[in-house]
């Protein structure tokens, strides 16, 4: 009888995060946070160099792998419990990650160990910051963030973290416990993204790895559909002006006694003062017709940012 062949199972793969101090260095003694991921895309890209010259021949004659970074996306739920070695929830840790640092040059950065098998391909990469974040929901398919992430370098490991064995069974916000309101008025929608583009560019000079990553922009939009109930939006759209509303989102997780105030949720209120509209669509879903709006999320005239997430626990 044929043995089996060796394979490397999905479920049992695990990321594992660390904060760091200093970019790009494993700190002396970490911390690591277990993070359930729907997808971790994480690997290293390489750049590659071929020859190009005119040498009487359409065929290559070189090529060769010169530098290269870890890249890729890291998508998860929101959840509301605090993980052994935090303070906060674990949805407050990804997304101050992903959505603050507004002003920094250069924003926070974390290690990520992916326990692949485990302890098959495990791959430590260091360095990573969020280029873009996107938090989405809707009602078919959940709240989801996806944190696109590029770092510094990546290497091999061979004992990934022990799993822990409480993972508060896993429960994480939900999209039927939202509310939105809209310009004052709460209003019924079908799904949210808020988004945040950051523009990370590694900096290589003379070496194999980037010897810096800074951010180049600030780019935040926010779209929405509710309901159609007029051509109120559209004609907003059509008189080519300046038309801004205030929002907020407020998003509620279970934190199954493991917060520290309130007994069951935790909150997170987020604040959009300067909504600038970009375009009202069409869109019919079932019979009904909905209406998505999109806008540019713009700084205030104040100290204060262009948006902002209070956490809360009750």
């Amino acid at each position: 009888m044929a043995a089996d062949i060796a394979v490397i199972s999905s479920e049992k793969s695990y990321a594992v995060l660390i904060d760091e101090s200093t970019w790009a260095t494993m700190p002396g003694t970490p911390t690591r946070i277990h993070v359930p991921v729907t997808s971790c895309g994480v690997k290293f890209t390489p750049k590659r160099r071929n020859s190009q010259q005119r040498v009487g021949l359409f065929q290559r004659k070189y090529g060769r792998n010169v530098s290269g970074h870890p890249a890729g996306s890291l998508v998860t739920p929101l959840y509301g419990w605090h993980p052994t070695g935090l303070t906060t929830s674990l949805a407050q840790w990804l997304m101050e990650w992903g959505y603050l640092d507004q002003e920094a040059t250069f924003p926070r950065s974390k290690i990520l160990e992916w326990a692949e098998g485990p302890d098959t391909a495990n791959s430590r990469h260091l360095g990573l910051r969020v280029n873009s974040a996107t938090l989405a929901g809707s009602a078919d398919n959940g709240i989801s963030l996806t944190l696109d992430l590029i770092g510094e370098s990546t290497a091999n490991f061979a004992t990934a973290d022990t799993l822990p064995d409480n993972r508060n069974k896993l429960v994480e916000f939900l999209f039927e416990d939202l509310t939105f309101t809209l310009d004052s008025n709460v209003t019924p929608i079908g799904s949210f993204q808020w988004q945040v583009q950051r523009g990370l560019q590694p900096q290589y000079w003379d070496s194999r790895s980037p010897q810096s990553l800074p951010k180049s922009q600030w780019v935040e939009t926010f779209s929405v559909t509710p309901p159609k109930q007029g051509h109120a939006w559209e004609d907003a759209v059509r008189a080519l002006d300046m038309y801004e509303v205030a929002a907020s989102l407020v998003l509620k997780g279970l934190h199954n006694g493991t917060g520290t105030g309130g007994t069951d949720w935790t909150v997170l209120t987020l604040t959009l003062p300067r909504l600038s509209l970009i375009d009202a669509a069409e869109a019919e879903q079932n019979g009904i017709y909905n209406e998505p709006l999109t806008f540019d999320v713009l700084k205030p005239d104040t100290s204060d940012l262009s948006s902002t997430m209070a956490w809360t626990e009750v």
